[in-house]
């Protein structure tokens, strides 16, 4: 029981970063770009060098022998340097202020490479986390031993949705600071309160060959129908979380402190059904609790896809969510190495991480490209993000060229025309500038007056303009949309563009589907036992 809750604290404090990757980091990516493409291939990243050091530092760790053991020592590296590098994911807005710098190549560069130092640092610690899982408990001790870590991860999640994600309404950096913090103590805590079981050491391997493992699954049905649903549970939080907080904020126009609150009742229940959840994986196996969880993921999904307009909405499918993804997850442990003899656990798991960190990445990628093409009917107001070039807009504003420049220069408010006077095309952009254009901007989008053929008559209009304008809508959220529309149209690299944040969660309902089909049509392992066996 020691080893569970040691064990189960320090693996906790790996799921900060996960939370700060999934609500805080798009959020500090969208200061220096506003393309939902680049955003999610940033995101995405995270799975991409999953697939690559996680399986990696499998294998790697059957064989390493030392005087701290053979997983530990990738965790004695891996939490101090993740502490530090997502701290330098925190820093760069704070590194790059002004506006005119963060939209360069050079400012994305710089994002992406701490960025990905970051998720090669918690690789190692993810890679050989299962494995160590495996050598410490017998089979049927694992469901249990996983509870308490959800319990543990549970809790912590509690908190930060509670309270952390909300300080990024008062500084972005508060949040980063947290998840650096608790990522030291688990150093602390694997320093001096955990000591590995000894095992016998297969032979040492000559070299490490993907290639080669990645063929030992796909000539085992078996374990590609465990790659399968081991991949959902990694690709479908992926896929839910990839743009969830552009969602919230930007297509709900809710608050991040609202994010981090539809969360909250989601991690308690979660903590609540982990141990009752854990027996059940150790009393009737590992399939049927991850089918379920499956299932759950999809009327979540369906939820966010469908019927989720405000907070309310949102709270009950975020909860959902969060059920279903401690459901799907935890059985994952007993799944894996029900099929896989001890001396080759990490070996077996590196694999089916492989599969499953570059699924997601490719589907993440997938979603974000997706995603960036296709137009949002949602009725959105104007944020100061969305003021994409505010200078160059400012100028066009003060000398308009156009008639629809000189109509909307004309329906600015006294003090943002004398913001305006002040702004020339050598000003730096200022947070009161573009507050006051997006202010400006966003009570014209009930301006039914705004459209006429003759005023954007040299203007390219898009196909989702040329439709809406079809339509001639008097008022409401249609003319929101319109008016959106145009001002986009007309403004392109000044203003950004509204995309469907709701997508990813139509695709994710069919992901879900199958994934439950799959994991129900699974065999039972060579290496499998449950507290059923014992008293049979």
């Amino acid at each position: 029981m020691r080893d569970m809750l040691v064990l189960g604290l320090m693996a906790a404090t790996f799921d900060a970063e996960i939370i700060l990757t999934n609500n805080i980091v798009p959020i500090t990516c969208r200061h220096f770009t506003d393309s939902a493409f680049i955003i999610s291939a940033i995101i995405a990243s995270k799975r991409l060098f999953g697939s690559l050091i996680q399986p990696w530092a499998c294998w790697r760790s059957d064989f390493v022998q030392t005087r701290f053991g053979r997983r530990r020592p990738f965790l004695l590296i891996g939490l101090p340097a993740g502490a530090l590098a997502l701290l330098g994911v925190g820093l760069m807005p704070f590194l790059i202020q002004s506006d005119a710098a963060r939209h360069t190549v050079l400012a994305l560069a710089a994002v992406l490479l701490i960025n990905s130092l970051l998720q090669i640092a918690v690789d190692l610690n993810w890679g050989v986390l299962e494995p160590l899982y495996a050598d410490t408990f017998r089979q049927e001790q694992l469901g249990r031993a996983s509870s308490i870590r959800q319990i543990a991860s549970k809790l912590l999640t509690l908190f930060m949705v509670s309270f952390v994600i909300g300080w990024a309404d008062f500084n972005e950096l508060y949040p980063y600071l947290f998840g650096a913090g608790v990522m030291l103590l688990a150093f602390a805590l694997v320093a001096t309160s955990f000591r590995e079981t000894p095992v016998e050491l297969p032979p040492a391997q000559t070299g490490y060959n993907l290639f080669t493992h990645i063929g030992k699954l796909l000539g085992n049905a078996d374990l590609v129908k465990v790659a399968i649903v081991c991949t959902g549970n990694l690709a479908l939080p992926a896929a839910l979380s990839l743009l969830t907080p552009l969602y919230v904020t930007e297509t709900l126009g809710l608050s991040m402190t609202a994010l981090g609150t539809v969360q909250i009742l989601g991690v308690f229940l979660a903590v609540v059904l982990a141990f009752p959840l854990g027996w059940l994986i150790d009393y009737v196996g590992a399939k049927w609790v991850m089918a379920a969880g499956f299932a759950l993921y999809a009327v979540a999904s369906a939820g966010l896809a469908l019927w989720t307009h405000d907070y309310p909405s949102l709270f009950i499918y975020m909860t959902l969510f969060g059920i279903a993804q401690t459901v799907a997850l935890m059985p994952m442990t007993a799944m894996v190495f029900q099929y896989s003899a001890p001396h080759e656990r990490g070996h077996i798991f590196g694999v089916i991480q492989f599969c499953r960190a570059f699924s997601a990445f490719v589907i993440s990628i997938a979603l974000g490209s997706i995603v960036q093409l296709v137009d949002s009917y949602e009725p959105m107001s104007y944020r100061t993000q969305d003021m994409k070039a505010p200078v160059q807009l400012a100028v066009r504003l003060n000398a308009p060229k156009d008639d629809v420049t000189r109509y909307v220069s004309t329906h600015l408010s006294p003090e943002t025309l004398k913001i305006l006077a002040q702004t020339t095309a050598d000003s730096k952009p200022t947070p009161a500038l573009s507050e006051a254009l997006a202010a400006d901007l966003d009570h014209l989008l009930q301006d039914s007056a705004l459209y006429t053929p003759e005023r954007f008559a040299g203007v390219d209009l898009s196909r989702q303009g040329r439709r809406l304008i079809g339509e001639k809508p008097g008022g409401g959220d249609r003319l929101t949309v319109l008016n959106r529309t145009l001002l986009h149209d007309a403004f392109p690299a000044e203003i950004s563009r509204k995309v469907n944040y709701r997508l990813p969660y139509y695709i994710s309902v069919g992901l879900a589907l199958f994934a439950m089909v799959v994991a129900l049509t699974a065999r039972r392992g060579p290496y499998a036992k449950t507290l059923a066996d014992k008293r049979a």
